[in-house]
């Protein structure tokens, strides 16, 4: 008994290294759990997680993005208290344009630089302590953006702020019930 105590102690308070990767190659998220062992997750299948409907997981529609929008508004607090807690090892991100006609490729520069600049300010609110950060934008022949950001963080800091945020957890169910009911379809999360 001693010894599951031991290792459930380990557990809680052992870091965990989150790498998020998405290039040309490489498109997924890797959680090192210091040297026990490597998870790997496909970042596609996240991303059609963030911007899709259980119902409807092949498809982007407007609707799933509005779902998964208000999901993610009642959630936030959880999900800032989490990012209060981790140590922001780096983060890259690279957009890739592509060059089309010279009066055009002014208003993409501004409007990529102006959109950079927004994704600075948001990373910096969510996650405060972020130091290493690196925004680019590069000219090549077609458009794409590069994104690598790598935390860590404790699984006591995620359930340290799960008990300080219960009753956002209560509003997000009843969120996700209310869309069973009226849409007749199953919830986001496969545990409700």
């Amino acid at each position: 008994m001693v010894y599951v105590l031991i290792i459930i102690i380990i557990i809680l308070v052992m870091p965990i290294e989150v790498v998020f990767k998405k290039d040309e190659i490489n498109n997924d998220i890797d959680i090192f759990l210091t040297k026990l062992f490597n998870l790997r997750l496909d970042f596609d299948e996240v991303l059609k997680l963030l911007l899709t409907t259980k119902e409807n997981r092949t498809d982007i529609t407007l609707s799933g993005l509005k779902h998964n929008y208000h999901l993610f508004m009642l959630a936030r607090n959880l999900i800032y208290d989490v990012s209060k807690n981790t140590r922001p090892k780096e983060l890259s991100f690279v957009f890739k344009a592509k060059k089309v006609y010279p009066e055009l490729d002014i208003f993409i520069y501004v409007g990529l630089w102006s959109f950079l600049s927004y994704l600075k300010n948001k990373f910096h609110e969510f996650v405060p302590r972020l130091e290493n950060d690196n925004y680019e934008l590069v000219y090549t022949s077609n458009f794409n953006f590069s994104f690598y950001w790598s935390v860590r963080l404790r699984v006591i800091y995620i359930i340290f702020s799960i008990i300080k945020n219960y009753k956002d957890l209560f509003k997000i169910r009843k969120f996700l019930r209310k869309g069973k009911k009226d849409y007749g379809a199953s919830s986001n999360l496969w545990f409700i």
